[in-house]
């Protein structure tokens, strides 16, 4: 375990340094990247085993939490983010970014644009978030937070704006807001901790691409949900859960041992299968 997370470290510092590097280029202080070539040490042992998620059981009483909440907003934006998270495993940084004018409407149906740092994707939504993101938006007028599309599609519900001109960023909720609020839903229905886990925000994105592979979606299909650039990313997905009950070798019906009933008996040679017997 410590020497996988060393090679974690060691991987990601070298891809920091390797930017650092990109960024003098860029200024011009230096003409080459020096760790260009060096490959990061790999990770050996097995990739699944770092991904933690929730069942699908788990996955449903997390999104049903916030429905013991006082008030409608949080109930309704707290569901909104659990939901696009868990369901359709959109990042926090995204669902951070992303605002109203985001929302994409179509014949087809609805959808959310959000953005990585390396690509843009629409996310599809299932019909019950789409008449959950139509709820929060409407209380949220009634509560006078703004829905124009350059505001914020995740709101700080403890701001309130002291004029009415006010910066979207000063009401936007904080990555840290996002990961505070799964963790508080997490903790209060004891899924944090146990069963050797330890969840966290990025957990629920882990769920959604497990679940999809476990109920038969195909690797593209969650490669384009999550925005993997790399199908391999995706199939790490395959090995979690299912490879107890997908393991190929069960269908190939080779058994180690006869069956009860049957005639045939290790122990007894049968004379006409048999060769003579030398006199």
């Amino acid at each position: 375990m410590i020497a996988g997370l060393m090679i974690y470290n060691c991987g990601s510092l070298q891809v920091a340094i390797a930017r650092m590097y990109d960024a003098a280029i860029e200024y011009g202080l230096l003409s080459h990247n020096p760790v260009w070539g060096i490959k990061p040490p790999k990770q050996r042992g097995d990739p699944a085993d770092r991904i933690t998620y929730l069942n699908a059981t788990e996955a449903q009483t997390l999104i049903q939490a916030p429905l013991a909440k006082a008030t409608a907003l949080k109930i309704l934006r707290d569901q909104l983010l659990l939901g696009m998270m868990t369901l359709e495993g959109v990042r926090s940084m995204e669902m951070h970014s992303a605002n109203v004018g985001d929302i994409v409407r179509t014949p087809a149906g609805v959808g959310l644009t959000v953005a990585s740092k390396r690509q843009q994707r629409i996310v599809p939504l299932i019909p019950d978030l789409v008449d959950l993101l139509d709820r929060y938006l409407l209380v949220r007028r009634q509560a006078k937070f703004s829905i124009a599309a350059s505001s914020p599609l995740l709101i700080n519900l403890h701001y309130r704006p002291r004029q009415q001109q006010q910066e979207p960023i000063d009401y936007r909720l904080s990555r840290r807001g996002i990961r505070y609020i799964v963790d508080y839903y997490l903790t209060a229905l004891n899924l944090k901790h146990g069963d050797g886990r330890t969840l966290s925000a990025h957990s629920l994105r882990h769920t959604a691409g497990t679940l999809a592979i476990q109920n038969g979606a195909s690797l593209r299909q969650v490669q384009e949900l999550l925005g993997h650039a790399d199908p391999k990313t995706t199939a790490i997905y395959t090995h979690v859960g299912d490879r107890w009950v997908n393991n190929p070798a069960l269908k190939l019906g080779i058994k180690l041992h006869p069956d009860p009933d049957s005639d045939s008996d290790p122990d007894r040679t049968d004379s006409r299968s048999s060769p003579q017997q030398e006199t």
